[in-house]
């Protein structure tokens, strides 16, 4: 199973693809207007995607209407989570993989952000509100 989680925000996205086991299996920062064909692609490329994790913050309401169709037609779980500390757990994430030094050269920590919501999701941590599962 594969978990597509998103760090929303006004401009941009932090957006990672992470395996039930928080293997990563992509980690990027997209413009809020790319973020619907950036999820597309995804599904192009992995078919065993199953559960859309959103932060419930910055611009959230928004980017779900943006995947609204995506959600209902693939029938996916969608969970909001809380993501209050998600990007300051980011950027300890980032250090422990890629070091300190890496760390002073980067400006966003968005990607690291999403990462964690997908781990909080994994570890069933931190729902905001209920699971929603979607059925036909």
């Amino acid at each position: 199973m594969k978990i597509v989680s998103i760090d929303p925000g006004t401009k941009k996205c932090g957006i990672a693809v992470v395996e039930d086991d928080l293997t990563i299996k992509e980690l990027s920062i997209v413009n809020v207007e790319k973020i619907r064909d950036v999820i597309l692609q995804f599904f192009q490329k992995y078919d065993d995607i199953n559960v859309i994790v959103l932060g419930n913050k910055t611009a959230s309401s928004y980017i779900e209407n943006k995947l609204y169709d995506i959600i209902h037609s693939k029938k996916l779980h969608f969970v909001k989570m809380e993501e209050e500390f998600s990007t300051q757990e980011g950027k300890e994430e980032f250090i422990k993989r890629k070091g300190f030094w890496r760390a002073l050269f980067k400006d966003s920590f968005d990607e690291w952000a999403s990462f964690i919501l997908a781990k909080r999701f994994i570890e069933g941590d931190k729902i905001y509100g209920e699971k929603k599962e979607v059925s036909s």
